[in-house]
């Protein structure tokens, strides 16, 4: 029984990975087109091209509100429970994460991301998966070893969605937050990542996220 509680919740991690990815996603594009005033017409325009566009004065208003909003990182340290961030999460996976605190951590993220703040987008899908996970895994009753596994898969799954990357979603959980390799543990980490990543394609749909030059390899020597 034990075990089907833990599958149980590694597959929901991985469908609610899927989901935050889309959501997430979505509220990041609409607050960049909204702030920038780009995209309305239906044709896609890369969030460069859609900045570049603005005016000078929308582009600087934009980036003293992101300034502004900033700010709510003081408030939710003053006011909030003490964030707790995955890796410390691991190491203690029964305190988990608190889900309010996060929530509103993530949410200040893709905010300031939308509005052109370069601290990157993957962290915070990470962080509300795993937050939904800990919660989840909390009401089943699963233990240290399990709680810690599914924290570690959810974070992955997180990442699996927002970049359309099950593959290198296992491995990340695998090195960057087990650093184990047992069967369980890739089975685990497969089976979260390939689940968010087919439920984020239903929203999102089957793309490359980042698209590398043409590379040529000179085998010669």
């Amino acid at each position: 029984m034990g075990r089907r509680k833990l599958w149980f919740a590694l597959a929901a991690a991985g469908v609610i990975g899927g989901l935050v990815g889309i959501v997430l996603t979505e509220l990041m594009h609409f607050i960049q087109h909204t702030a920038y005033g780009y995209g309305t017409d239906g044709a896609y325009i890369s969030f460069r091209e859609g900045v570049a566009r603005a005016s000078e004065g929308r582009r600087l208003g934009v980036l003293i509100l992101c300034g502004m909003l900033v700010g709510g990182w003081w408030l939710l340290k003053a006011l909030g429970k003490p964030l707790i961030g995955i890796k410390a999460a691991l190491k203690q996976p029964l305190q988990g994460l608190p889900f309010l605190t996060t929530v509103f951590h993530v949410l200040l993220q893709i905010i300031t991301v939308g509005l052109g703040s370069p601290l990157g987008r993957e962290v915070a899908p990470r962080e509300m998966t795993s937050a939904f996970a800990f919660a989840g895994g909390r009401r089943l009753g699963l233990d240290e070893d399990e709680m810690r596994l599914l924290i570690a898969c959810a974070s992955g799954a997180g990442l699996a969605a927002v970049y359309n990357v099950p593959l290198a979603s296992t491995l990340f959980i695998l090195e960057a937050m087990l650093g184990v390799w047992t069967q369980q543990a890739v089975a685990a980490a497969l089976l979260t990542s390939v689940i968010a990543t087919a439920v984020a394609r239903i929203g999102l749909g089957d793309v490359q996220q980042y698209h590398p030059s043409n590379l040529t390899v000179n085998t010669s020597f």
